[in-house]
């Protein structure tokens, strides 16, 4: 019984220090000599991630496609939890003005404003011949201080034409031409066809005096030599010679002493001799 008991214990004993089995080896992933992982049944990493509820004008991302720096057309406008819905304004902010580039209704050109309707300009007021005359009567009258006689007031097609006199500086007659609204008068009017005519003309016959050798000597403040001058015309000083001052030693050096002198290429004389006698006398028309 003794020795049983013993055998038991040390049987027990034994099997309590010896190793039941031998010890695994450690599996490192990847490791030399390892067997390939399989990875048929193994889940991509993500894949059980939940994006997070989308708020307004958030970023996006891969959960809608859009490029990015666009809303996502599914929460655009969705409020974050407590607060209140905001109206999204899907219209140009110029359409609402009606500025150029868009239209509320649908989506056209804003129609261009209308323009003002132009104003009419007041037709000026037409005189009267008598009121023409009462203006003329008022003007030449230095407004009542002299006497004013109005002879002929007659209607022309641009003004009307006042014959008067002032009594009390000699009665001589005057015309004075007033515009048909009274805004302007004049004591002389010029026919500008005409004048451009007259002008060429006395151009074209001192033309023809200077090629002649036509001279005319005079001295300016004596009467005769003042019309010899008044006769030739604005292009007169193109022949005519001053002996007055200083020039009359000159002009008595060449034997002239009496004036006025009219001098061609075929000779001289003294006195005076108008333009259209002249003319003919040095052969020019």
């Amino acid at each position: 019984m003794f020795l049983r008991c013993a055998c038991v214990v040390l049987t027990l004993a034994w099997a309590g220090c010896a190793p039941t089995s031998a010890p695994s080896a450690v599996h490192v992933p990847g490791g030399p000599g390892a067997a390939p992982t399989p990875t048929a049944n193994i889940p991509p990493p993500g894949a059980n991630y939940k994006a997070p509820p989308a708020t307004p004008n958030s970023p996006p991302g891969p959960r809608h496609g859009l490029p990015a720096g666009t809303a996502n057309p599914r929460t655009a406008g969705v409020p974050p939890s407590g607060q209140p819905a905001r109206q999204v304004d899907l219209v140009p902010a110029n359409a609402r003005t009606g500025a150029v580039g868009g239209s509320a209704a649908a989506g056209r050109p804003a129609p261009a404003a209308a323009k003002p309707a132009p104003q009419r300009r007041a037709a000026p007021q037409k005189l009267t011949a008598v009121a023409a005359s009462k203006l003329v009567e008022a003007y030449a009258g230095r407004l009542g201080q002299y006497k004013v006689e109005i002879l002929t007031a007659r209607r022309e097609p641009q003004f009307f034409r006042i014959e008067y006199r002032v009594v009390a500086l000699g009665g001589e007659r005057r015309i004075m031409f007033v515009t048909h609204d009274g805004k302007y008068a004049t004591r002389q009017l010029v026919d500008m066809q005409q004048r451009t005519a007259e002008l060429n003309s006395d151009r074209a016959l001192t033309d023809c005096l200077v090629s002649k050798g036509v001279k005319l000597f005079v001295i300016p403040g004596e009467p005769k030599s003042d019309e010899q001058i008044a006769s030739m015309g604005p292009f007169g000083n193109r022949v005519l010679i001053n002996c007055s001052g200083s020039f009359k030693a000159n002009c008595a050096a060449l034997g002239y002493k009496a004036f006025p002198v009219f001098v061609w290429n075929e000779g001289s004389e003294v006195g005076l001799k108008l333009r259209a006698p002249m003319a003919a006398d040095v052969g020019c028309k």
